[in-house]
């Protein structure tokens, strides 16, 4: 649901269909990466920022976020 809230908040009608066929992918990934990490917290953490960012509407603050939140998910899939 967090994707999909995402998705509609930009604005962009195409992107929600799109988001519809990734969720289950992104569900896939996230049981992945939450069963490899000891510290969910932090992947909480780092969502939050994106949500509050996008709420504040700062749009910069929300593109770093989710850079460290890609960069993040990037690190644990390389590191197994």
């Amino acid at each position: 649901r967090f994707h999909l809230a995402i998705l509609r908040a930009s604005g962009n009608d195409l992107l929600v269909p799109l988001g519809v066929l990734i969720e289950s992918a992104f569900d896939h990934l996230f049981a992945y990466t939450t069963r490899e990490l000891d510290d969910l917290q932090h992947v909480q953490k780092l969502h939050e920022a994106i949500e509050r960012n996008i709420r504040l509407k700062r749009p910069d603050a929300a593109r770093n976020a989710v850079r460290k939140l890609l960069a993040n998910t990037d690190e644990v899939i390389q590191s197994r």
